[in-house]
């Protein structure tokens, strides 16, 4: 498996989909899961996903959540 979490770039993440739209995924760790679904990622974690080509307009991604440097403007945690 090559794969790599697109968040923190740990191997052997898992993919997540979003089972309601059948069409967004995510390949994530478990250290990063968490704060992928409470819209808390780190400025660190938001932007390697959009420099490694991440789609930010996934629902959990998108600019609701997170403004153009990274942080969270809404988290759950």
């Amino acid at each position: 498996m090559d794969e790599e979490c697109e968040f923190c770039g740990y191997r052997r993440p898992y993919t997540l989909a979003d089972a309601s739209e059948g069409k967004e995924s995510y390949t994530v760790c478990l250290n990063c899961l968490f704060s992928l679904v409470a819209c808390s990622l780190s400025p660190e974690q938001f932007l390697r996903a959009k420099t490694r080509g991440g789609d930010t307009n996934r629902f959990y991604l998108h600019d609701d959540f997170y403004d153009s440097s990274g942080h969270a403007l809404q988290p759950k945690v």
